[in-house]
């Protein structure tokens, strides 16, 4: 990959001859500096929307759906005790009826 200054010192060497002032100079310069940014700046763009597409989550390297993985017990266990502990009791928070299913899914491995 070059650099800017790589660039911009090329970009000096093409100069063409008919450029005399310092004003003319001074805006073949800032030519330069100002298609080099937009060009800069489409090439984030694509790096970007390239990652965008890697970062895609539940998605293989081929684009298709991951298969989810089946419900452990536990996770079956606790999906259906949460809505019982709830109706039971409305006034605990969600941290607390978790660790009333925590105990008893404990209660019944250990039987």
């Amino acid at each position: 990959m070059t650099t800017a200054s790589d660039l911009f010192k090329v970009h000096i060497q093409n100069m063409p001859e008919a450029l005399n002032t310092k004003k003319d100079i001074d805006e073949y310069i800032k030519e330069f500096w100002k298609d080099f940014k937009e060009k800069a700046n489409e090439a984030k763009a694509i790096n970007k929307a390239a990652k965008a597409q890697k970062r895609k989550k539940g998605f293989d390297k081929d684009g298709n759906p991951k298969k989810k993985r089946a419900p452990t017990a536990y996770n079956i266990f606790i999906k259906e005790k949460y809505a019982e502990i709830k109706e039971a009791n409305p006034e605990l928070d969600r941290n607390q009826i978790f660790v009333e299913a925590g105990r008893l899914w404990q209660e019944a491995k250990a039987l």
